[in-house]
């Protein structure tokens, strides 16, 4: 299934609300008028409104390789499609942060590069994203809410990569997705994986209700794994391997600012998974090792 045949049901609830619109409009014309048939006084019905166009929702790719992040320059705001690509041979874990006004890309990037973080990383807002597609071509789409602003986009796994963007205009009039399963992110845990989750492809919704920056990884985990399982797993993984042996990611949300929403396409297997955020903490740790991981059940 193809992004734009994924999105169908979107532009149809788009095309919906536009219709509704039109009859409420039409309704609200007759509120204050005699309903007598127009027969009767010998004028011309009120006409009908023109035809509202469909709200489209923007579609836009991501594109890593080896060497670069391919984004546009400027996009529009309010919700935009964001299909991420990795065509690179390694991991692709990117992250978009809206850079403080007065700060320069220069600026941004060489605060990015230190060992301190920077005062501004706190409070800056960090949109969500699809990410983690799999080395090699793999694909993930979802929906990302931008503010006005200037922004950049950074694979930190890959010595930093990075592009910057625009975002101008009106960010409110399209219809957010419909998702078929919600998360929640909070400190430190995860809310909405109490039930097993069906198979299949699914749009997913991840709300940071937290008070600091949160992402989501799936990971494709041994049948029958635990938390436990994994953390063993990780003490004897070389160095050079994100992930131990066994465990595949299925993608996730790069990092979301607290009240951010942000929705995923994602198609998982049968079989145990773990979610986990692996954000660092202010002690230095990732959230996901101060309990912000779970194992789950997809059937």
């Amino acid at each position: 299934m193809t992004p734009a045949e994924r999105r169908q049901p979107v532009n149809r609830l788009a095309s919906s609300l536009a219709n509704r619109r039109q009859i409420l409009l039409g309704l609200g014309g007759l509120a204050g008028a005699t309903l007598w048939p127009a027969w009767t006084t010998g004028q011309d019905a009120t006409p009908a409104p023109a035809p509202m166009p469909p709200l489209v929702i923007p579609e836009i790719e991501l594109v890593g390789t080896n060497d670069a992040l391919i984004f546009p320059s400027a996009i529009s705001a309010g919700i935009n499609a964001i299909t991420v690509r990795n065509e690179s041979d390694t991991i692709m874990h990117t992250f978009a942060m809206r850079i403080p006004d007065g700060l320069t890309d220069d600026d941004a990037i060489a605060a990015l590069m230190t060992e301190d973080t920077p005062d501004w990383f706190g409070h800056t807002l960090f949109a969500g994203n699809p990410d983690e597609p799999q080395p090699g071509g793999g694909e993930l789409t979802g929906y990302v809410f931008y503010v006005p602003g200037h922004y950049m986009a950074v694979n930190p796994f890959s010595d930093g990569i990075a592009t910057s963007f625009d975002v101008a205009g009106e960010p409110w009039g399209r219809p957010a997705p419909v998702a078929d399963f919600e998360v929640g992110l909070i400190d430190m845990a995860f809310l909405g994986f109490d039930e097993p989750i069906p198979a299949g492809p699914h749009l997913w919704r991840l709300t940071n209700h937290g008070t600091t920056w949160h992402d989501l990884t799936t990971l494709k985990a041994p049948d029958g794994s635990t938390v436990d399982d994994l953390f063993a797993a990780f003490e004897t993984t070389p160095e050079d391997q994100v992930f131990p042996d066994g465990y595949m990611t299925t993608g996730g949300v790069g990092a979301t600012s607290p009240g951010v929403s942000t929705w995923v396409e994602l198609n998982l297997e049968p079989g145990t998974h773990i979610a986990a955020c692996f954000l660092p903490g202010e002690d230095g740790l990732p959230h996901a090792f101060n309990g912000m991981i779970t194992a789950f059940e997809v059937v």
